[in-house]
């Protein structure tokens, strides 16, 4: 920090403040912006001398208290009568963020508006940044890696970790999978007496136990997928866990229909295909 320009120095210190999983940690503060009371006129003198902006394809407008109240494409501003005051040709009602909106709140907004910036304000409507679509894309790969994280648990900056530390990364997903087979054992070992006398249904459970965990994890990749990237907002989460059960339950129907036909023509035991089937709809859905 020490070797930056004192403006630089200062806007860093700004956005350190801020959680960089937020709208206040992505944003960037050199925008430009011109107050509400100026004419056309005015504002194309303020802004030829105003710093560089990372975005300027959009000038907004504040008041006296640095509040936001509109937003001009800067196309509109050069066409406008330069007599106009700017307040009478921006564009309102603004749509922006808080500083403190999430990653999946910012991704949601640039998808349902298609802007290639939004404004960041803070709890006074202040305005005290942007954030850019450049950020946005930063932010959705940021999401990706999340999605594999939480999938394989495997950190995808684990090459730039020690052995010992990506080591220890791992350890609580293979934890995890050794509960899991231990508890599955638990619950084959109560019914070890009908799996002697009915061996054949031994050959099964791995059928059922890897039917489960594929499908599984598709629907975990797809639920991890669109919820970080914005895709399923909170107002659709119910309906999209309809839909994934109504999924599950679809393809439990058609994996236990195969593998029950598979077990009726092996063995040729109907009572022994629909328990093998119903088992794998039960464990899929």
């Amino acid at each position: 920090v020490k070797n930056l320009d004192p403006d630089m120095r200062e806007e860093v210190r700004k956005l350190m403040q801020f959680d960089r999983g937020t709208a206040g940690g992505l944003m960037t503060t050199r925008y430009l912006s011109v107050p509400q009371a100026v004419t056309i006129a005015r504002a194309e003198e303020m802004l030829r001398s105003a710093r560089p902006s990372d975005q300027a394809s959009y000038v907004y407008v504040v008041d006296t208290f640095g509040r936001l109240v509109g937003t001009l494409p800067l196309r509109k501003l050069f066409l406008a009568d330069r007599r106009t005051l700017i307040d009478e040709v921006a564009s309102k009602p603004v749509v922006g963020v808080r500083v403190s909106a999430t990653r999946a709140e910012i991704i949601e907004h640039f998808n349902q508006h298609h802007y290639l910036s939004l404004p960041v304000v803070d709890e006074k409507e202040r305005l005290v940044g942007i954030v850019t679509f450049d950020d946005v894309k930063e932010a959705m790969r940021a999401a990706e890696g999340d999605v594999v994280h939480g999938m394989t648990g495997a950190d995808p900056r684990e090459a730039l970790r020690a052995t010992l530390a990506a080591t220890r990364g791992r350890l609580p997903w293979a934890t995890v999978t050794i509960a899991g087979g231990l508890a599955c054992a638990l619950i084959a070992g109560l019914f070890q007496h009908t799996l002697r006398d009915l061996v054949v249904l031994g050959i099964f459970i791995p059928i059922v136990l890897a039917l489960g965990e594929s499908i599984g994890s598709q629907t975990v990749s797809v639920a991890l997928s669109s919820l970080a990237t914005g895709r399923v907002s909170r107002g659709q989460l119910r309906a999209f866990v309809l839909k994934e059960l109504m999924i599950g339950v679809l393809v439990g129907l058609y994996c236990g229909l195969l593998v029950a036909g598979a077990s009726l023509l092996w063995h040729g035991n109907p009572k022994l295909g629909l328990l093998i089937g119903a088992a794998i709809l039960i464990s899929v859905s």
